[in-house]
C-alpha cells in the first residue's frame, strides 16, 4: 500500500493548524480600536459612558438624600436649630 496519502494528510493537517494559529494570533494581537473597523470598541465605549452616567446619577441621588438628612432634618450636631455655625 502506498504511504504517500499519510504524508499528504499530515501535511494538510499541519497546514490547517498553522493557518488557524496564524488567524488566532492575528485576533489576539489586534487592538480593540481596529478590530472590525472599531465598531465593537465604539459599542464598548457607549456602554461604558452609559454605565458611568447611571452610577453618577445614583451617587448624586444618594448625596442629595444625605445632604437633606444633614441640613433639613437637623442632623448636624454643631448647628443649633435657628442658629448658624458662625454664631456658635
Amino acid at each position: 500500500m502506498n504511504q504517500n496519502w499519510i504524508v499528504e494528510n499530515l501535511n494538510n493537517a499541519f497546514s490547517t493548524w498553522n493557518g488557524k494559529l496564524t488567524e488566532l494570533w492575528g485576533l489576539v494581537t489586534t487592538s480593540p480600536q481596529t478590530f472590525k473597523g472599531g465598531a465593537v470598541w465604539g459599542v464598548m465605549q457607549s456602554l461604558h459612558n452609559a454605565l458611568i452616567g447611571i452610577i453618577n446619577a445614583r451617587q448624586v441621588k444618594r448625596l442629595s438624600r444625605h445632604l437633606k438628612k444633614i441640613f433639613v432634618l437637623g442632623g448636624v450636631p454643631f448647628i443649633k436649630a435657628g442658629g448658624s455655625a458662625a454664631s456658635q
